[in-house]
């Protein structure tokens, strides 16, 4: 399915109600850099708690950039249209309860729904079923892969090109390295030598002067044209 990489989507959770630091970095990441954050989440009193916390500012955390939250549901229209099975769930019918799925996003329809004792979960779903439900969504609000401009295209090709070049070079120069090596050996006097740069600089690690040695010898074989 791959949805992420399909549609370049960057996926969190909260499980449950969002905490400080999932809206600070909603604010970083959607709200510095202008990225929409879509929400998905159950048909029930706590899915729209859920969404109007995750975006909003409360006494704990106020956005410094504005958020645009794209809501992709479960809601009724969703139920219905896919023939979801609702279950059964205590929720007390108050004003108080009324106003809060108002404020959070619920339609009158889906207050009295949720109200009269009932919610669907996403799980309501089968497996394809939710993938194909999804998917529609996210053609519905215009996402789909980026492609970047022209100019950020060529900026890529062009490191991407250097990056390619100078591996194969610097596998073609290993290769050179490893037989000069083999027909060097190894120096016979190396213990001695990292002894005495241990005299020279007592604090040295042995590894550090094992490099410098050998790249001393290295230095030896360069030809001029690489040197």
């Amino acid at each position: 399915m791959r949805l992420a990489d399909r549609y370049d989507l960057a996926i969190m959770s909260t499980k449950g109600m969002s905490v400080v630091a999932s809206r600070h970095l909603i604010d970083e990441v959607c709200g510095r850099h202008g990225l929409p954050l879509l929400v998905l989440h159950d048909f029930d009193k706590n899915g729209f708690s859920i969404q109007g916390t995750l975006c909003g500012d409360n006494h704990r955390y106020r956005f410094k950039h504005k958020i645009n939250p794209i809501d992709l549901g479960l809601r009724l229209t969703d139920v219905e249209k896919q023939g979801l099975t609702a279950e059964s769930v205590y929720i007390e019918d108050t004003p108080k309860a009324r106003r809060n799925l108002k404020r959070n996003g619920a339609k009158d329809d889906e207050i009295d729904f949720l109200l009269s004792g009932q919610r669907v979960e996403s799980n309501a779903f089968a497996s394809r079923p939710l993938i194909n439900w999804l998917e529609a969504k996210l053609h519905k609000n215009g996402v789909k892969k980026v492609l970047p401009d022209t100019d950020v295209l060529e900026t890529a090709y062009k490191a991407a090109f250097v990056r390619r070049f100078v591996a194969d070079g610097a596998r073609e120069l290993e290769s050179q390295a490893r037989q000069l090596l083999d027909a060097a050996g190894v120096p016979s006097t190396l213990r001695k030598q990292v002894a005495a740069a241990f005299k020279i600089e007592p604090a040295a690690p042995w590894d550090g002067a094992v490099a410098d040695i050998a790249g001393r010898a290295a230095e030896r074989f360069k030809t001029p044209d690489r040197g």
